[in-house]
């Protein structure tokens, strides 16, 4: 077997486990996010553990970005006044309006929509919205 053969397999795996060392040395980010009990969106499991839509998406970008994620619990109004006093860094669950989008960098795109249903009595001449 040639010496160059040795060494080519060895370069790459050093350059390989040095790029492995180089992503698991990057720094993580603290983020504190305000949670309300509001399933199927957030709610705490009978064991304590968050849970829910937004937790699990959540969970999963921490882990792409790096973040640790620290969860402040309170009421949706506790969260927001916290989010407006800079006490958290994020909030599940807030829903456009003129007067939030002035206070707050909202996301432009939604995560779930919600659905309804809209009924009428009998006879009522009301045909769309």
């Amino acid at each position: 077997m040639r010496r160059g053969a040795i060494r080519l397999p060895a370069l790459v795996s050093l350059l390989l486990m040095g790029g492995a060392l180089t992503a698991q040395a990057a720094p993580t980010t603290h983020v504190r996010v305000g949670v309300y009990p509001g399933p199927p969106i957030a709610a705490l499991s009978p064991n304590g553990d968050h849970e829910g839509i937004y937790i699990d998406l959540l969970r999963d970008v921490a882990q792409r970005e790096r973040w640790e994620l620290e969860f402040v619990e309170g009421t949706w109004a506790e969260g927001l006044a916290r989010l407006d006093r800079s006490e958290i860094d994020l909030m599940v669950g807030v829903g456009w309006s003129e007067e939030r989008a002035a206070r707050f960098d909202l996301s432009e795109e939604p995560v779930l929509s919600n659905w309804g249903q809209i009924y009428v009595a009998r006879g009522s001449e009301v045909q769309s919205i």
